[in-house]
């Protein structure tokens, strides 16, 4: 069965949301971030993101055998949500 594209963005949100918490909490028990930091940490959230969305649409790919028209549309989806 599908899941929905909706559903699955806003567990890949909830996960970088909570890495970008971490990150917070660890910058202010230091100190704060240093010059820059959070154009960094952005990017990587954004990077992770693409990650986990690739990750996501592999396991759709070889372990659910999604046609590959379902899989442009999920990354489509996905890249637009996240």
């Amino acid at each position: 069965m599908l899941e929905h594209p909706q559903a699955v963005a806003n567990r890949l949100v909830h996960r970088v949301e909570a890495i970008g918490a971490t990150h917070d909490s660890n910058c202010a028990r230091l100190g704060g971030p240093p010059a820059g930091a959070g154009s960094i940490a952005a990017q990587c959230a954004s990077g992770m993101a693409d990650s986990m969305i690739d990750a996501f649409l592999d396991h759709l790919k070889f372990e659910k055998r999604y046609s590959q028209h379902t899989l442009d549309a999920y990354r489509r989806d996905l890249k637009r949500i996240a």
